[in-house]
């Protein structure tokens, strides 16, 4: 996961679209898994995706293993299916659309998390699409699905350590600062 963020999104109850739905701010690994926890069992979320830093090369490195160890720890305690997703460039392609959206610094930082997991569960959604193109419902597991960014790249990792280091300010970009209740 982020030093900083965790980026979380949500899909519509038919499993087609993903949505960014907020930005956790890390505070432990038992504090983060609570509140990903209530955040899974608040939508009922049916299916989590994680997103899987893994080096440009295809190797996993130390980021991919504390993803893997939250992946595991959030399927034991939410009891749904939990799937590792490939997330390279994820944050550089939220970079890109948020920049071609004409979306000011400040708000692009307070938002490239969660626009960043919306990219990696969307990329999951549309794997798990028929490839005739038929969008019968779009969901094979008939339930909301969620995403947690784990983004590692290098752009990644400068959006939240940036001038980021308010807690808010999630909120009047139009995104919930998720677990802060």
């Amino acid at each position: 996961m982020g030093t900083k963020t965790i980026g979380v999104s949500l899909s519509d109850p038919t499993g087609c679209f993903a949505q960014p739905a907020g930005v956790i701010t890390r505070a432990s690994f038992r504090g983060d898994l609570a509140r990903l926890v209530s955040l899974v069992r608040g939508n009922g979320v049916a299916l989590v995706v994680v997103g899987l830093p893994m080096n440009m090369d295809g190797s996993l490195g130390e980021s991919a293993a504390r993803a893997k160890r939250l992946a595991e720890a959030l399927e034991d305690r939410a009891g749904v299916p939990v799937v590792l997703w490939d997330e390279r460039l994820s944050t550089v392609s939220a970079e890109r659309a948020l920049l071609e959206a004409d979306v000011s610094r400040r708000r692009r930082r307070q938002v490239v998390d969660s626009v960043a997991a919306a990219i990696i569960l969307q990329s999951y959604l549309d794997s798990r699409k028929p490839s005739d193109g038929v969008e019968p419902g779009c969901d094979s597991h008939h339930g909301t699905r969620g995403a947690v960014g784990e983004e590692r790249g290098r752009l990644g990792q400068e959006a939240r350590q940036g001038a980021r280091g308010d807690e808010g300010g999630h909120e009047e970009a139009g995104l919930p600062q998720l677990g802060d209740e």
